[in-house]
């Protein structure tokens, strides 16, 4: 009895780690490539609602020349999506045509939903919020 004690306590000393390295490890590989873009994703979007996206912004000619990199995320509160850029932006472009871009993107990407646009680096850090929550009509 004392033996099958200790083998079990070695068998869960074992397998809880094995169990949480699984669990954190990705099932799958979560960002979708388009040409000269990728969208990157977490829970709960689904790969088939990044794949959409991507779709979108290769109709838009968004992922037809220079690389961009997005992060889409979904909470209670709606969506959000991330463009990574350098903190310097606005050196390329000015802040009001990206915010025209980031409206417009997100008008066509989620209507009926309240979605937001935030800029970030290449850690996803947030550092510029050039549309804040929304609600966009159908």
């Amino acid at each position: 009895m004392r033996r099958a004690a200790a083998d079990l306590l070695i068998l869960i000393a074992i397998a809880a780690p094995v169990s949480a390295l699984m669990l954190l490890t990705p099932r799958e590989d979560m960002h979708v490539e388009r040409y000269w873009g990728v969208v990157f994703y977490s829970d709960p979007v689904s790969r088939q609602e990044a794949t959409a996206l991507a779709d979108l912004l290769v109709e838009q000619g968004l992922f037809m020349g220079h690389p961009m990199s997005l992060k889409l995320e979904r909470d209670t509160e709606g969506w959000t999506l991330m463009l990574v850029l350098p903190r310097d932006y606005n050196k390329m472009n000015t802040r009001e045509t990206l915010a025209f871009f980031a409206n417009n993107i997100c008008a066509l990407a989620f209507p009926g939903a309240t979605a937001s646009f935030v800029c970030v680096d290449s850690e996803f850090e947030p550092f510029d919020i050039l549309v804040p929550p929304t609600y966009f009509s159908d």
